[in-house]
């Protein structure tokens, strides 16, 4: 009998305990609730300067954005080579250090992304394109590119 007492209190303690979570859950969501108005309101959106430019309608406004983040790259991306120390970086026929060098870019040198990524046993390939001669063209390490 003390047992089933004992349990029925915990049952009631634990419902009561449940009751009060609920309250004030619900009490917490209309608190945080966001009021629609029939008044159109202006909305600011930030803008990232990068390469890549995006329209993104906002308000019935046409605002320009760019996806691409620091660090990050995309096909249409434009970069450039850097960090190989002037000795420049081998663009190869294909997304792997065993694949031929076509050519050795040239620190400095800038290209267009056209492909990837092809990641290849953990390094980062793309395949790219230079600005300044359409038959430069292969792919190469991410870790040799900047942002340009």
């Amino acid at each position: 009998m003390k047992e089933r007492k004992n349990t029925l209190i915990a049952s009631t303690v634990i419902c009561f305990m449940l009751l009060v979570i609920y309250f004030l859950f619900q009490f917490i969501l209309s608190q945080s609730m966001i009021t629609i108005s029939s008044e159109p309101k202006l909305e600011i959106t930030p803008i990232i300067e990068t390469d890549k430019m995006v329209s993104i309608e906002k308000n019935d406004h046409i605002v320009t954005q760019t996806p691409n983040l620091p660090g990050v790259y995309s096909t249409g991306m434009i970069v450039e080579i850097a960090n190989t120390g002037g000795d420049g970086l081998r663009i190869r026929s294909g997304p792997s250090f065993n694949d031929v060098p076509l050519y050795l870019g040239q620190e400095g040198e800038v290209f267009i992304i056209i492909d990837g990524p092809n990641i290849v046993e953990s390094t980062i390939w793309w395949k790219i394109k230079s600005e300044s001669d359409a038959n430069k063209l292969g792919w190469a390490v991410q870790e040799y590119l900047t942002g340009k």
